[in-house]
């Protein structure tokens, strides 16, 4: 296991309560994540948040003005710690876990 950072994009809106559940219980090998990320939240309301988390804490606020413009409407966030292929593919798993579900009617 090395010391790396990891970028991973979700092409989908996330749920807001799922990505703030996975991202306070990431592998204690995660030392940091950020990012942005559009989110639907439980009004079925979606926007974008700047995500951070260090020291175990997170924060998910808005953007400040211009600071998501580069990354557009999809969701990115970068993960800094020691990565294996297993985290690797326990971080990829869980940014998926998180993607909107659609109810049928």
């Amino acid at each position: 296991m090395s010391f790396a950072s990891l970028a991973l994009a979700a092409p989908d809106v996330l749920e807001e309560a799922r990505l703030r559940a996975w991202l306070e219980t990431l592998p204690g090998t995660i030392l940091r994540a950020k990012g942005f990320a559009r989110v639907v939240d439980a009004a079925g309301g979606v926007s974008t948040r700047a995500c951070q988390v260090a020291a175990r804490r997170l924060r998910m606020t808005p953007p400040m003005q211009g600071e998501h413009a580069a990354h557009g409407t999809q969701s990115v966030i970068v993960f800094i710690g020691f990565i294996d292929a297993q985290t690797e593919a326990v971080l990829r798993g869980g940014l998926l876990a998180c993607r909107r579900v659609e109810v049928s009617h």
